[in-house]
């Protein structure tokens, strides 16, 4: 991640730090919950390259258990951003959007 990295979301954005602490905190939330993703697929994954920058564009797709009850096709659709700086290709923005069954 780039020190600059930006996530935008429907109802938020955060900066790289509170990017980090949000999977942390979301993973002890989980925990707490169990909430247990037993399969990630990513989905539909294309690349458009250019001069230095790549976007990615996906889906998430999970499966699992919250609090011992099943869940399947949980979907999000993903837009990143990558900027090859200095040799390296570092992440610099992420947007998520939850996709309705």
């Amino acid at each position: 991640m780039n020190d600059d990295f930006i996530s935008v979301y429907p109802h938020k954005k955060q900066s790289k730090q509170q990017e980090l602490d949000g999977i942390f905190k979301s993973s002890m939330e989980r925990i707490k919950e169990n909430h247990i993703i037993d399969t990630l697929i990513l989905d539909d994954f294309k690349v458009q390259l250019f001069d230095h920058t790549a976007i990615a564009i996906y889906y998430s797709v999970t499966k699992g258990t919250k609090k011992g009850i099943p869940f399947d096709n949980n979907r999000m659709r993903w837009y990143d951003v990558w900027v090859k700086r200095n040799g390296e290709w570092k992440w610099v923005s992420s947007q998520g959007t939850l996709v309705n069954k």
